[in-house]
């Protein structure tokens, strides 16, 4: 048998994930050593590949925690889809998306560079961002809005 790594243009997620694995194993059987590779030389040591995936997990780390960021900012709207009808309905309340606050939102369509567009719940003091857009038919303070599938 013979093995083949390819772990050339392994991204940050990628990169995570093996990470994940990594401390999972490591709770769970001993140290013994490692594998001589483009990872570890034959003294154990790290190599360049391996600092380089480990510059990539720290920026998935700082990724992970500008989500984490944005869905306080910007938490998730509750949502029902009745596909027979060709209408959804969004709503807000102080806990939609997971994220329990003080206040309730407005639903507002949410564009952020790089992801779809989601609804995101959105207070009062925050509705003038141009990252947002308001549903069509839907009253501007109204906290539920029922949309028109086409």
């Amino acid at each position: 048998i013979t093995l083949t790594l390819i772990s050339s243009g392994i991204n940050a997620e990628y990169g995570g994930e093996i990470y994940h694995w990594i401390n999972i194993f490591s709770k769970k059987y001993p140290f013994v050593g490692r594998l001589e590779g483009p990872f570890f030389d034959s003294a154990g040591s790290p190599t360049a590949h391996w600092r380089e995936i480990e510059s990539s997990l720290a920026d998935l780390s700082a990724t992970e925690k500008l989500k984490g960021e944005l869905k306080r900012k910007y938490p998730s709207c509750n949502s029902h889809y009745d596909q027979s009808a060709g209408r959804a309905e969004v709503w807000c309340t102080e806990k939609s998306g997971g994220v329990s606050r003080a206040w309730m939102g407005v639903p507002r369509q949410l564009h952020l560079p790089g992801e779809s567009v989601r609804c995101a719940c959105i207070p009062k003091s925050l509705l003038k961002d141009p990252k947002l857009k308001e549903y069509p038919n839907c009253l501007p303070n109204s906290n539920s809005c029922l949309i028109k599938l086409q």
